[in-house]
């Protein structure tokens, strides 16, 4: 494990040092938390429509913390996407490389989901009803992604990047086997066509490794 950036001075390494440990450990604590706060966990149900869209955010406050909490994430994952690709990138160069491009873009579609869509319709609270339904048409064109919004169509690419660190993090042995096995299905699991209760449980996967690697980036090992 890279233990200090020789580039950099003791200061400056250690605040980098202990927000990396930071950003792992908060991560999969905070995605937890935002599952946890979906309305439905084991079934959610379909949204095929500005009308069911309505219905399930309207005065929904905990769902409106939980796409926070999943914004907030979005800078942690850059950070951890950055400190594995320069741990795996001489052993892995082409896996790590590919999947710390895939988890980067992700992030940051990732970042536009949550601010142009899940942050837009917590304003929507704010107006009445009789207002809310008029704009209806304008909810669905949000939820079909349309327009520019199409781009957010690939933040697939997030858990995917993340699968690939990970295979490349198994393969050049920085931490346990159990550890990068654990990382390895926790990303996989992620994969999926937002199904919360699947997102939960590789958050929780996640949280094992990740909180292992956190320590020790604490303790300097």
């Amino acid at each position: 494990m890279e233990q200090n950036n020789p580039i950099a001075p003791k200061g400056i390494s250690d605040i980098i040092r202990f927000g990396t440990a930071f950003s792992f450990f908060f991560f999969p604590a905070f995605f937890i938390i935002a599952n946890l706060l979906h309305p439905n966990l084991v079934e959610p149900g379909s949204m095929s429509s500005g009308q069911d869209w309505i219905v399930r955010f309207r005065g929904n406050n905990m769902l409106h913390f939980a796409h926070f909490l999943e914004f907030m994430s979005a800078p942690l994952l850059i950070i951890i996407a950055t400190h594995y690709y320069r741990q795996i990138q001489n052993t892995a160069p082409w896996l790590g490389f590919s999947g710390y491009v895939f988890a980067v873009w992700g992030a940051l579609m990732l970042i536009g989901n949550k601010s142009a869509i899940c942050f837009t319709i917590s304003a929507f609270d704010t107006l009445t009803d009789e207002n809310l339904n008029m704009i209806i048409p304008a909810l669905d064109a949000l939820l079909n992604m349309e327009g520019l919004l199409c781009i957010l169509n690939s933040l697939p690419l997030l858990p995917l990047g993340f699968l690939f660190i990970s295979i490349a993090v198994y393969r050049s042995k920085i931490v346990s086997r159990f550890e990068s096995i654990l990382i390895v299905l926790g990303s996989a699991l992620l994969l999926n066509p937002e199904i919360e209760i699947i997102n939960l449980t590789a958050s929780i996967i996640l949280l094992i490794p990740f909180s292992m690697y956190s320590i020790k980036l604490l303790k300097g090992k």
